[in-house]
């Protein structure tokens, strides 16, 4: 049976002292499947973190249920188990690398759950070799990039075989080489590996990456569909403090300006064969820039 995360209902408070409790997540109902990629977006503040931190019960609700492969996060005898299907990678990698040797840090996790030593080997080789720092498995972590750092930290996450893997905005700290590095590595693990993927990010270049992508606001979900169909709402996603990518941007301003453009597009490449098709010659008329028929 196909592995899940499920959230029934889900509540959650913040309570602090002396002050009323801060009511973050209200009536969260969704489920994320085995194999998918999906974006978790939303302003700060709306409870994208709060709510990926209970998909392995590092909170838990104050009322609903988050059940993973129908094991419920309250259930203490269940914690560990589900912690190692469902693993997290932090936006700082600093915070998360422990050792001074990369291939020691990625055997960190595989130590811990006692698994023996010729496979924890197996296990790091295949990490290290699955996010592209084969080559680094001796250095220094300090001496990396922010980039292949982060790398490390995924590598130190999927060699303890979780089902999910939930990054919490891990591209946030990086120059834009890092975090096409970073992109480019989740992509992979996803269409490569089969691996389960929930991305809380701010970059909607990032979320148009993903096969579905969950708006939040307010502690609720607003979206959930496609990127495809959540960017055909451009008013909508902007009503919720969130942008949308350059090129579908730019093929709404000119479907505003008369020009027939698809609704659905998402990537430079889409965009370039949409305006391609406008640049065929027309008899008698122009192109959509007013250049005569050539």
């Amino acid at each position: 049976m196909p592995s899940s995360i499920v959230c029934q209902n889900l509540c959650f408070d913040y309570e602090y002292d002396d002050e009323a409790p801060v009511e973050v997540l209200k009536n969260v109902s969704v489920e994320i499947k085995e194999g998918e990629f999906v974006a978790l977006v939303g302003k700060n503040g709306c409870g994208k973190s709060t709510l990926a931190k209970h998909f392995n019960a590092i909170l838990l609700p104050k009322s609903g249920r988050v059940l993973i492969d129908g094991m419920d996060t309250t259930d203490e005898d269940s914690v560990i188990k589900i912690r190692e299907k469902v693993g997290l990678v932090l936006q700082n990698p600093d915070n998360q690398i422990v050792a001074t040797i990369v291939e020691e840090d990625v055997a960190f996790g595989p130590e811990n759950l006692g698994i023996p030593p010729l496979e924890i080997r197996e296990r790091v080789d295949w990490a290290l070799k699955a996010v592209g720092m084969y080559e680094f498995r001796e250095s220094a972590p300090h001496k990396l990039s922010g980039g292949q750092k982060q790398r490390v930290a995924v590598a130190s996450v999927i060699a303890m075989r979780p089902k999910f893997i939930i990054l919490d905005e891990p591209t946030a700290m990086l120059d834009p080489r890092g975090r096409s590095e970073v992109m480019d590595c989740i992509t992979s693990l996803n269409k490569d590996y089969g691996l389960s993927i929930v991305l809380i990010t701010h970059n909607m270049d990032e979320a148009a990456l993903a096969d579905r992508i969950i708006a939040m606001e307010d502690g609720r979900i607003v979206m959930d569909a496609p990127p495809d169909e959540v960017f055909t709402h451009i008013e909508a996603i902007r009503a919720l403090g969130l942008d949308v990518p350059p090129v579908t941007q730019l093929a709404f301003d000119l479907r505003k300006n008369g020009i027939d453009m698809p609704q659905d597009i998402l990537h430079v490449n889409q965009c370039v064969r949409a305006v391609l098709r406008h640049l065929q010659p027309v008899e008698g008329g122009a192109d959509i820039f007013g250049n005569d028929k050539y």
